[in-house]
């Protein structure tokens, strides 16, 4: 008789879950070994957020961070102490989140460990524990981003069975090193291994170590400092690699043909690494591929398939100077029997050229693809619209032609767009965006676009980001903009605009923290209260033609806020509740009243441009220490009274202005405690006293010193100690004395190449342009602005006045001659020194002044010639050398001949030679003959001897005759017996000669 199971099944399934359930009710405790050896551990760490105050009682399988292995035994396998806080959160939070200290060997006795974390921490410089080489079982070993320091120890080479080693630090932290990577042929069982930012300057043979790990799929090794590659790498086939990340590093050479022979590699990215020469060469190496015919330019599915190019999913060969034609490598990965697997291509920033083969729609699995600041030109294909999985298209920065295809709109996965600076024209209309839904940053500036849109229409998408400026959208403010729900950037800067602002723009900017609308014409009054633009973090309107007051109440999160060049008027805000205000630009506005001494209080304050204003009053003494003002431009005004002595407490300012004002006194002997300022003008007021000795002592780095048209009195202070001064405008003052000899050693007027000068200006030395939000493209900037007399012109200079080198001090009562040093200065392209009383001569090394381009000493006391070597500056296009004492002849050549203004010599009585109208040959000349011009004078020194030996011949020989017939009779009756025969003789031919014609 059969059992009866349907009695025993339910008995059989109770037992079952009983002893389920008892075993894990029972609470196993952890070996004692363990548990002594994990405090002694904690021993030796510094806490600060008590992450470990678990670490008590008996169990240590019931600590947080502590993982055992369910069982009897109750071994501890993990150990995760990785810092909940990572290095993006504020560095305060993050370090008081870290552990410290040293790491116990007492984690040797944790015999089963298999995962240990302690990375994100700081371990502030100690060594990396080489006895962790002796933990035979971990698989999992992350000790990235915490603080270790010095040689990767090679013992961690024993882990075999080590499948995760994540030794990476945060870029450009290059805390540990190694010399070589062999140990890692020991790690067998590896498939990750990261060791970005770690100094591997030495290592040569990285990529056979890696080749020779059987299961390696994952390699990162970003910012490492390498510099060699290898041009080959044998048996590549074998490898296991899957993902290689080289980033950052500096290997400068040509792409490696292995890169395509990794067989089984899916992802590359070797972003900034140096990379040149062509990419379809590189391609070809790899292969070796011949077809039929024995050419080497067609490549077959079946030769492709040996490569990776088939297979790659990720390429990011970004940021590099790698060449060769788009269209030729869109043909190759296009070849593949199943078609390009291509989801990522990044190859922005390279070289590359050619035109946008309409191939690139057979690459229907891409989803992002860069191609920015290349060399493309042609016109967009229109079968960039069967891209339907494409996410972002980046085609910025190249010189695209043409009209953007209405097939573009049929790309329904597209969220970023940016085809910027290009040359692409024509309308922009509906149709070109009927199918992006999922459209979000949009990006269409520096292009020559017009956008004709209905009013009516309602865009299917929700931009966050847009970016239109220089296309036309005027003269109406484009009406699609108000279903813009979510947009937090908005650029429409230089777009034909000619309106006063919608309601309904003040409700789409509730939401928006950059908006720039600068460069159009927008009139109206601004909102006396922008508290509900909440978000707002940069405001530019400037360019416009907006009238009324600055809003009394500005956002809090303001950051930066230009509202220049307008028809504001009234008085400057009582208070400006922005705390974080860093940029504060209102320049060119009719603004007036007195300066307000809250501003001082914006300690925040990086820049604040006031100037081309008419504000008046004295300035408070208001500034502090704390403050992080760098600009301050206050010129322009009708400022009065003295500087305030806490401008001195302004540490960080680089560049002052308060000229064109009415300020007076003396210099306060607190400025010098503004140690890092480079540029100082405070011309064109009524500031007097002497120039103090300090300024070049306490303001060493000055590039810029413009004192012009004040009262500064006494000599001029050696100014030897100012390497870097470029400019110097002393002109219209009352300084005396003589012109210091030291002027010859100013470091950037002698040489224009600043390598090894530390003269570059603080916050950017090609422009003097200080961007302050966004990329390069949205960057707001304040550019520096100086006039400067050259050429009896006054300009003013901004974009190259980084070029400019220049020295005025005309207009004073200088006496003495021009230093010989001062023809050191090789670099110095105007030289005024006009409207003085000095004396001597004119330096004949003048010439050595090679940049000289303006030259002007008239209204002087100078004597002597005009050098020859004058004539050998060729950059020399303005002169003045009027009413001296020069005299002798006017030196000829070169580019001299181009100043033929007689003006330019006017008031020097004994010169002569073209262009004045006196001739130096001329008998009126009774100057010393000039010596300028050698060659004419020696030519004019040998007709005078030919000249006088002809007349002192002629007469010794008349004496000699005469002289003979004066003294000697017989002599002197024969001479006139003979000449009367002779006449007789003359008489009877003519006589006779008449009678036979008669």
């Amino acid at each position: 008789m059969l059992p009866n199971t349907n009695t025993k099944c339910p008995f059989f399934l109770f037992c079952c879950c009983f002893v389920f359930v008892l075993l894990h009710t029972i609470s196993f405790a952890c070996q004692n070994t363990e548990r002594e050896a994990l405090l002694r551990f904690k021993s030796t760490l510094h806490d600060p957020s008590c992450r470990l105050s678990s670490w008590q009682g008996d169990n240590c399988c019931q600590w947080r961070h502590i993982t055992c292995r369910q069982g009897i035994s109750g071994h501890v396998i993990s150990l995760n102490l990785r810092n909940p806080k990572s290095s993006y959160d504020p560095p305060l939070d993050w370090k008081q989140s870290a552990l410290s200290g040293e790491i116990s060997p007492s984690l040797l006795s944790l015999t089963q460990l298999q995962h240990l974390d302690l990375s994100l921490n700081y371990f502030n410089g100690t060594p990396m524990p080489y006895f962790l080489g002796s933990l035979k079982n971990l698989m999992y070993l992350n000790l990235s981003n915490a603080g270790f320091s010095g040689v990767i120890p090679h013992q961690l080479g024993n882990l075999d069975r080590l499948v995760v080693l994540d030794l990476s630090a945060l870029y450009g932290e290059q805390w540990v090193r190694a010399g070589d990577l062999g140990w890692l042929s020991g790690l067998s069982s590896l498939k990750y291994l990261d060791l970005s930012a770690a100094n591997l300057t030495s290592v040569k043979n990285w990529m056979e170590a890696i080749i020779l790990m059987p299961s390696i799929e994952e390699v990162r090794l970003l910012e490492c400092l390498l510099v060699e590659i290898p041009g080959y790498v044998p048996n590549l086939n074998m490898s296991s690699l899957s993902v290689l990340e080289i980033d950052y590093n500096s290997f400068d050479s040509i792409l490696p043909p292995w890169f395509w022979a990794l067989g089984g590699l899916t992802y590359l990215s070797c972003v900034g690494c140096g990379f040149y020469g062509s990419m379809i060469d590189s391609i070809h190496m790899s292969v070796k591929l011949v077809d039929e015919g024995g050419k080497t330019s067609i490549f077959s599915s079946g030769l492709l398939a040996r490569t990776n190019l088939c297979y790659l999913i990720y390429m990011d060969l970004s940021h590099n100077s790698i060449e060769g034609d788009i269209a030729e490598f869109f043909n190759i990965v296009t070849g593949c029997k199943l078609g390009s697997s291509l989801q990522t291509l990044r190859l922005g920033t390279n070289r590359m050229n050619g035109t946008l083969s309409e191939r690139v729609g057979k690459m229907t699995a891409l989803g992002y693809l860069d191609l920015s600041n290349n060399f493309l030109f042609g016109p967009m294909p229109k079968e960039m619209g069967e891209l339907k999985h494409l996410q972002t298209l980046d085609l910025s920065n190249n010189s695209i032609m043409g009209h953007l295809p209405v097939e573009i709109g049929e790309l329904l996965s597209l969220r970023f767009l940016d085809i910027s600076s290009n040359r692409l024209v024509g309308e922009i209309t509906e149709r070109h965006f009927q199918k992006m839904d999922q459209l979000q940053e949009l990006f269409l500036f520096n292009n020559h676009f017009i956008m004709t849109v209905n009013d009516a229409w309602v865009p299917r998408f929700q931009l966050s980001y847009v970016g239109l400026n220089s296309c036309k959208l005027g003269p109406k403010f484009p009406a699609w903009l108000q279903w813009q729900e979510n947009v937090s950037l908005l650029v429409l800067s230089n777009t034909s605009i000619a309106d006063i602002l919608p309601t309904w723009f003040w409700k789409l900017s509730s939401n928006v923290i950059t908006l720039d609308l600068s460069h159009n014409r927008l009139t109206g009054r601004l909102l006396q209260s922008l508290e509900f633009m909440s978000k707002l973090s940069t405001l530019d309107l400037s360019y416009n033609q907006f009238t009324g007051e600055i809003p009394s109440i500005l956002p809090t999160r303001l950051q930066r806020l230009h509202l220049s060049y307008n028809l504001l008027s009234g008085t400057l805000p009582s208070k400006f509740q922005a705390s974080s205000l860093a940029f504060l630009l209102l320049s060119n506005n009719k603004l007036h009243g007195s300066f307000p001494t809250t501003i001082c209080n914006l300690i925040s304050l990086k820049v604040l441009d006031l100037s081309n204003n008419n504000l008046s009053d004295s300035l408070p003494d208001c500034w502090r220490t704390e403050s992080q003002l760098q600009i301050l431009n206050l010129g322009r005004n009708q400022l009065s009274g003295a500087l305030p002595p806490s401008i001195g407490s302004l540490s960080q300012l680089m560049s002052f202005h308060v000229n064109n004002n009415y300020l007076s006194g003396e210099l306060p002997q607190s400025l010098q405690r503004c140690s890092a300022l480079e540029i100082l003008d405070i011309g064109q007021n009524n500031f007097s006293g002497i120039i103090p000795d300090w300024l070049a002592e306490g303001l060493p780095r000055l590039m810029i010193l413009r004192l012009r048209s004040n009262m500064f009195c006494g000599s001029i202070p050696e100014f030897a100690k100012l390497d870097c001064l470029q400019i110097l405008d002393l002109a219209y003052n009352k300084l005396a004395g003589s012109i210091p000899s030291t002027f010859g050693n100013f470091s950037l007027m002698i040489t224009a190449d600043i390598e090894g000068l530390k003269c570059v200006f603080g916050y950017n030395g090609n422009d003097y342009a200080m961007p302050f939000f966004g990329t390069d493209v949205y960057a707001l900037s304040y550019i520096e602005t100086i006039s400067i007399v050259t050429k009896r012109v006054d300009r003013e200079y901004s974009k190259i006045l980084s070029l400019l080198r220049s020295i005025d001090m005309s207009s004073n009562d200088l006496s003495g001659h021009i230093p010989e040093e001062i023809t050191a200065l090789a670099a110095l392209q105007n030289l005024n020194l006009s409207s003085n009383h000095l004396t001597g001569v004119i330096p004949e090394k003048l010439g050595n002044m090679q940049s000289l381009e303006s030259l002007d000493l008239s209204m002087n006391n100078i004597s002597g010639t005009i050098p020859q070597s004058l004539s050998s500056l060729t950059s020399m296009s303005s002169l003045n050398l009027s009413y001296n004492n020069l005299s002798g002849k006017i030196p000829s050549g070169n580019q001299l001949q181009t100043l033929d203004d007689p003006s330019i010599y006017k008031g020097n009585a004994n010169l002569c030679g073209l262009p004045v109208s006196k001739d130096c040959s001329s008998s009126s000349f009774s100057g010393k003959s000039s010596g300028a011009d050698d060659e004419s004078n020696e030519h004019d020194h040998q007709h005078f001897w030919v000249y006088f030996s002809s007349v002192l011949g002629f007469v010794i020989g008349a004496w000699a005759v005469f002289g003979i017939l004066f003294y000697k009779t017989s002599w002197r009756v024969a001479y006139f017996k003979f000449a009367e025969d002779i006449c007789d003789w003359i008489f009877l031919v003519v006589t006779g000669n008449s009678f036979n014609g008669s």
